[in-house]
């Protein structure tokens, strides 16, 4: 199956929302931002706490109405649209509000209801929608009995009711197990082949794997808006590498190899082996096949690792300022 041609199903123009401060000078919470959000695409919605995103959210629900500029969901206003278009979207928000008292089946179906889901569509909604999130054993369960991620699993499972042709998706898999991670993720990309997905996270990790496009917001103004893999383009990472060769032979081959050797290195004591680190845009095939060529030439490798993901590099740098935005 294929995703379906891209075309825009949200649109921010020049959007500003300000709220009033104890000193009664106006605080901007977003200061004239633009994108726009394509069917049948993930973005990442990365950024500090605080930075705006979760204004931004409520600004395409609907909860909220820009001071300045203009929001489109699926081509209207969504705070002037009413529940129609707002019944399109879904919306799992950061902090996932559930009824401790309530049993699971129960929170289902009340927020089908809040839908406008019925008899035999609310029913056929709750059952994809426990199927999708792995919540079969959990029915008759009450939400406060439950670990935090079945909560976050139930709190998706409301989202997608209904087949909304926009997700909202704060933190989905916050609390999740390693395994719960990857069928989350398996279960937004099956999603995304025929929905737009916005998800904000604090896990980068995955970012490059599950994301198409990146949005970075940093106190209130868009610093990056493209593709994921225009952004890790930009990423200048750093490689540790433990071997037994010494500084003027590396920094020879790392010549060769158009990579840069950090001047400070050290030598392990009684090893024989030196640890230094190496400047470039790395990447898993760039890694293996540069730690090939060394192997090949007879190096003993004793290590060799990122010291970080690309991804937490760019997000720091621009939020700090160091990357220009695209």
């Amino acid at each position: 199956m294929e995703k379906q041609q891209a075309q825009p199903v949200v649109e921010l123009d020049q959007v500003k929302k300000r709220f009033s401060s104890v000193w009664g000078k106006p605080r901007y919470a977003l200061q004239g931002i633009s994108f726009t959000l394509n069917r049948g695409e993930i973005t990442a919605f990365l950024g500090p706490n605080g930075a705006g995103k979760t204004t931004t959210k409520r600004l395409i629900a609907g909860y909220l109405f820009p001071d300045e500029g203009h929001v489109r969901l699926l081509g209207v206003d969504p705070f002037d649209a009413g529940p129609e278009v707002r019944a399109r979207l879904g919306y799992l928000p950061e902090h996932n509000p559930l009824y401790n008292d309530l049993q699971v089946v129960d929170a289902l179906q009340f927020a089908a209801g809040a839908k406008g889901l019925r008899g035999a569509a609310a029913r056929t909604a709750i059952n994809r929608a426990v199927e999708e999130c792995a919540l079969g054993e959990t029915l008759k369960h009450s939400i406060g009995t439950l670990s935090k991620g079945t909560r976050q699993r139930v709190g998706l499972a409301q989202a997608i009711l209904g087949d909304p042709e926009v997700l909202l998706l704060d933190e989905p898999t916050n609390g999740l197990d390693p395994n719960q991670i990857k069928d989350i993720h398996l279960l937004i990309r099956r999603l995304a082949l025929r929905k737009t997905v916005l998800l904000s996270t604090h896990r980068l990790h995955p970012v490059p794997e599950l994301c198409d496009r990146v949005l970075v917001l940093n106190q209130g103004r868009l610093v990056y808006n493209g593709s994921t893999s225009a952004l890790l383009s930009q990423s200048q990472t750093r490689a540790c590498l433990v071997t037994d060769q010494e500084p003027e032979t590396v920094q020879k081959h790392l010549d060769q190899l158009g990579l840069n050797l950090d001047p400070t290195f050290k030598q392990l004591p009684g090893s024989g082996y030196y640890s230094y680190r190496i400047h470039g845009k790395w990447d898993d095939h760039r890694m293996a096949k540069t730690v090939q060529h060394w192997t090949n030439l007879g190096w003993h490798i004793g290590g060799w690792h990122l010291e970080a993901n690309p991804m937490d590099h760019l997000f720091t740098q621009l939020t700090t300022n160091e990357v220009s935005a695209s």
